[in-house]
């Protein structure tokens, strides 16, 4: 039966006729192709522009950048409303995940709204683009609503580690500056100073840091990222310059050594004159640390 089959696509094909079936698939790959190439094509023009824009920046004195940037600083709406029209009308095609992960990126700097809509597009139809949920994620890690707390909730429980492992460390890291955020606005006396918190974080936000408890969820960060150490796979996935057990491992250094009442960790170095110390030669005396750096 499937040599007949075979046979009868061979003779149509050598009569040129076309299956319906190879017919259809020449037009979704050609629909993809054009979808690639639209998300494409708005996002490099931008990046073009952009890097025109940086390196006349750069070469500008000092005294003059700030005028500069604020008068001639690329303008990325034209480029957002392209990708965002083009994925509207293709968002579950395999190509647009390229442009929501471009629209979550870019609206970050302001357009909540949009950032919103791409956002809960690849997470409908791009769940398993590990580049994809790694901005969703990076969203949610400095978002303090419920909805972005669901959705590192439920990342984390992904199949594939390297979309998992991020959204439980975000999880953790969101936590802990969840705590930091309470605790300050918790302590602002200033009404000016509280009304510009309620304007940038909204009123349901603001309205849940009363019922954080900033000792109790720095400790649940704490034993979080203490259990996330032993996953075996946080060498395998890439965080920056280096992976997740780096990171992780950074992060249980300094709360295994550099918390308050904590005994500080040895330093060497060279004084003005050129000669050695080591931070344990003052023990039992005042010292400043003053790290520093120029570039």
């Amino acid at each position: 039966m499937l040599k007949s089959r075979l046979l009868l696509v061979v003779l149509m094909v050598t009569m040129g006729i076309v299956p319906t079936w190879a017919q259809e698939a020449t037009k979704d790959a050609t629909k993809q192709s054009d979808l690639e190439s639209t998300i494409k094509n708005a996002i490099d023009e931008l990046a073009a522009l952009e890097s025109k824009f940086d390196k006349k920046l750069r070469a500008m004195p000092r005294n003059e950048q700030r005028a500069y940037y604020n008068e001639n600083q690329p303008d990325a709406a034209p480029f957002i409303a392209r990708v965002k029209k083009a994925v509207s009308a293709n968002s579950a095609d395999p190509a647009a995940a390229a442009g929501l992960n471009f629209l979550i990126q870019r609206s970050q700097r302001g357009d909540d709204k949009t950032k919103a809509w791409a956002s809960d597009l690849a997470l409908k139809h791009h769940r398993n683009d590990a580049k994809c949920m790694g901005t969703v994620i990076g969203g949610c890690e400095r978002d303090y609503s419920v909805k972005s707390a669901g959705i590192l909730e439920s990342l984390g429980t992904h199949r594939d580690s390297q979309i998992a492992i991020p959204a439980l460390f975000s999880k953790i890291e969101r936590l802990k500056s969840l705590a930091g955020a309470a605790k300050r606005f918790g302590g602002i006396t200033d009404d000016k100073m509280k009304k510009g918190w309620i304007d940038h974080f909204g009123d349901d936000v603001i309205a849940s840091f009363t019922d954080v408890d900033s000792a109790k969820t720095e400790s649940k960060a704490e034993t979080m990222l203490r259990a996330l150490a032993k996953n075996p796979d946080l060498a395998k996935v890439k965080y920056r310059r280096g992976t997740y057990a780096d990171a992780v491992n950074d992060k249980l250094f300094v709360l295994d050594n550099l918390a308050v009442g904590k005994k500080a960790p040895e330093i060497l170095g060279t004084d003005v004159d050129g000669t050695e110390f080591k931070l344990s030669d003052y023990r039992g005396k005042a010292v400043l640390l003053d790290f520093w750096g120029h570039w």
